[in-house]
């Protein structure tokens, strides 16, 4: 299980279970998601960059469902928050 941290929520909600938040008492300002968020990127002889995507889910609700927002003056979205490595393909140069 891995999280993300989130500013200025304050108030603590049971998230996945009364017993599991006895167990693992994380800060309320935790959003939790159920696996590990790591990724493989693969560098080919040619330049070519991939990474490999993974996903996983949010436990016990959302940043945006916990009450998570962005501080004012920031350019990013608590709905945009997702539990998410995106796969792409990038090109460099070769010397």
């Amino acid at each position: 299980m891995s999280y993300y941290r989130m500013e200025g929520v304050a108030k603590k909600k049971v998230r996945v279970s009364p017993e599991f938040d006895k167990r693992y008492p994380y800060p309320a300002n935790r959003a939790l998601y159920r696996d590990a968020l790591y990724t493989t990127v693969t560098l080919g002889a040619t330049g070519d960059v991939a990474i490999a995507g993974k996903t996983s889910v949010f436990l016990g609700g959302t940043p945006t469902e916990l009450g998570y927002k962005h501080r004012p003056g920031h350019d990013s979205a608590a709905d945009r928050v997702v539990a998410k490595i995106s796969p792409g393909t990038i090109k460099v140069a070769v010397r």
